[in-house]
């Protein structure tokens, strides 16, 4: 087989034809239309990061919160709720997760002040040891404070990042765990 008709032989397949056709076929259907609606993620992970009163010497494995609202707040005071419904109870690891998601398209243009989001004071920790710690958060509304516009056909982005290195008093021989409240971190970002 020469050159050429390795060329021919490579176009000719049925599956490099389908793959052509694909856009074709969807851009028909009305599906490569852009996502351009504007959102607000809220995303929350564990990281390796000890708070200033740390003494442990263990992280958790997972902590499970129950969050009960997010709001944004204008620069004249005025809130207004993002999250509605019941409280949603959800675990987290050391790998981001997106725990609420808001449509921000109507305020588009707006300047706000700052971001709240609000969760139980109750917080269930995983252990080596011990699978059912508790541990109780003294201030459960955490607040991003900051000057915020969300941008058209932008998808903005709220991370928090509980710092959970230390929070565990592991005692290996006696079998035993103890917990201390873990610190946060906000970081606010365009994707």
């Amino acid at each position: 087989m020469n050159w050429t008709t390795a060329k021919i032989n490579h176009f000719t397949q049925p599956g490099r034809w389908l793959l052509l056709l694909v856009p074709v076929l969807l851009s028909a259907c009305g599906q490569t239309s852009l996502d351009l609606t504007e959102t607000l993620a809220v995303g929350m992970l564990g990281v390796f990061e000890a708070p200033q009163d740390a003494e442990g010497n263990g992280e958790p494995r997972s902590m499970s919160f129950t969050l009960q609202g997010v709001k944004i707040t204008d620069a004249d005071g005025v809130d207004t709720s993002l999250f509605e419904g019941e409280p949603v109870e959800f675990s987290i690891i050391n790998r981001s997760q997106i725990i609420a998601e808001a449509d921000v398209s109507e305020h588009v243009g707006e300047t706000f002040s700052s971001i709240t989001v609000t969760f139980a004071p109750s917080v269930g920790v995983k252990g080596k040891i011990d699978e059912n710690l508790e541990v109780t958060i003294a201030n459960p509304e955490l607040q991003y404070v900051d000057s915020i516009a969300f941008e058209t056909a932008k998808k903005a982005r709220l991370n928090i990042k509980v710092q959970w290195k230390n929070i565990i008093t592991r005692d290996e021989e006696a079998k035993t765990e103890s917990v201390t409240p873990p610190a946060f971190s906000l970081e606010f970002k365009y994707d």
